[in-house]
């Protein structure tokens, strides 16, 4: 599957496939009505497919978002902010407003946002540096606690915080989301959301 040209040749399915299964797709529905017409089983992963029939496994994000505020309110942390690196999508639209709804659930002051207005195609990690050095420089560190709607953005963070001298951890918590592996080996460590990938492989192929 070619993320480019989504189209797989009937020809070269035909006889040759029983299931397709998903992991990256260009959300436009004449690739649905192509894909249906196919007749093949067919599972998406990772991906809400909200509104279109498709099977689809995914972690749920409105409840992983919440699971970063709860961590964030058992630190004691009031004054919280959300940096948004990733190009906008239902998966970190979803996390954020989990997060979000939550603080509100809890009667904590409405986050600071920090759209990085990431598109398809920018450098994440590299957006999320300038654009949290860019708040910081012109606003100072008004918020005690951040939630990044990935690793990726946070690691942009956590370079950013370096060069700026804010001390991670004692004057700002962070918490990501995807768990991914290098994190543990950062200083500090990134805590993160994890979403088990594995088990969500393991259960499209099931």
């Amino acid at each position: 599957y070619d993320y480019q040209e989504p189209r797989i040749s009937r020809a070269l399915l035909k006889g040759k496939v029983d299931a397709i299964i998903i992991f990256d797709w260009r959300h436009d529905i004449s690739n649905y009505i192509w894909l249906k017409e196919l007749g093949l089983p067919t599972v998406f992963v990772n991906q809400d497919l909200k509104g279109v029939d498709f099977d689809a496994v995914c972690c749920d994000n409105e409840l992983g978002g919440a699971l970063a505020a709860d961590w964030m309110i058992g630190c004691g942390k009031r004054q919280t902010a959300i940096l948004m690196a990733q190009p906008e999508s239902p998966a970190p639209t979803a996390r954020m407003y989990g997060f979000q709804r939550q603080l509100r659930l809890k009667r904590f002051p409405e986050p600071v946002i920090i759209d990085c207005k990431t598109i398809s195609g920018m450098d994440s990690t590299a957006n999320a540096y300038e654009k949290f050095s860019a708040y910081i420089n012109k606003h100072g560190l008004n918020f005690s606690s951040l939630f990044c709607d990935s690793d990726f953005g946070a690691l942009g963070v956590l370079k950013a915080c370096q060069d700026l001298n804010i001390k991670v951890s004692e004057e700002l918590s962070i918490i990501g989301y995807d768990n991914m592996p290098e994190g543990r080996f950062l200083h500090p460590s990134l805590s993160s959301i994890d979403q088990n990938l594995e088990r969500g492989g393991y259960e499209a192929a099931k």
